[in-house]
């Protein structure tokens, strides 16, 4: 037995993404995870593909939050500016995050293929620009993302920043030919889809209200139907629980 409600999300797997699955049934995984974004789907699809049986609990729809309404720039680095993020955590593990950021980078272009999501509009390159003269500036951190930590990047000139953008506000960039743009709506809709061919079963309308950690078997409530659970087997040697509506384990 199931739920659906009509979306109004467009985009990749038209008609998984048209009825919204709310859960409504008793169902046995491996992994339940909570929220439909970028974090929770990648999760759902790698732990699929790796055969693990996996439900994912969403309180609306997939990609609501940000991960629905992000730009689309795919590149290495963090909201914090590398200098600060240095200053925060140390320089070793500032390139240990920033080498992370990178293998994730790579992990989206692997996905963002038109192959494995029609549509996706891949374009190479990404500028970033100072609207400010900070020539000197520059040349620092060339040499600190280039040489420390391994990136590629180009350091462009104001006469080129200008001719690029058609505008004289800008003066410095930072250029990295092998960060990309692609469609962010369309990345989002598209991984849910990936998870789904691999196995992954998502609910949408689900939102959670509670959860119990204790013991090991765990417990996720949620304000729908009662007597409806989902029962999480063992996985990589603890044992998970998903139950809805307050239905007391077995």
């Amino acid at each position: 037995m199931s739920e659906t409600s009509t979306s109004t999300a467009t985009g990749i797997d038209g008609a998984a993404v048209a009825e919204r699955l709310r859960l409504s049934f008793d169902l046995d995984v491996d992994i339940c995870v909570v929220g439909a974004g970028l974090a929770g789907l990648t999760v759902a699809l790698e732990a699929a593909r790796l055969g693990a049986s996996v439900a994912v609990l969403e309180g609306r729809h997939v990609g609501w939050n940000a991960s629905g309404h992000h730009l689309g720039t795919v590149m290495p680095g963090y909201g914090l500016p590398v200098g600060d993020l240095i200053a925060r955590i140390g320089f070793e593990d500032t390139r240990e995050l920033w080498s992370l950021s990178k293998e994730g980078a790579d992990y989206v272009r692997a996905n963002a293929t038109e192959q494995l999501i029609p549509g996706i509009a891949l374009s190479e390159g990404v500028l970033e620009v100072s609207n400010v003269e900070a020539g000197d500036q520059l040349i620092s951190r060339l040499q600190l993302l280039g040489e420390d930590f391994e990136t590629e990047v180009e350091g462009w000139q104001v006469d080129r920043v200008r001719d690029q953008l058609k505008t004289d506000h800008y003066f410095h960039g930072v250029y990295y030919p092998t960060a990309f743009q692609i469609d962010g709506r369309k990345y989002v809709h598209g991984l849910a889809a990936l998870a789904r061919r691999a196995g992954a079963r998502i609910f949408e309308d689900t939102p959670v209200v509670s959860m119990d950690p204790s013991g090991v078997r765990k417990r996720i409530v949620t304000p729908s139907s009662p007597a409806t659970s989902i029962s999480a087997r063992r996985c990589g040697g603890c044992r998970r629980r998903c139950c809805r509506s307050g239905a007391t384990p077995p």
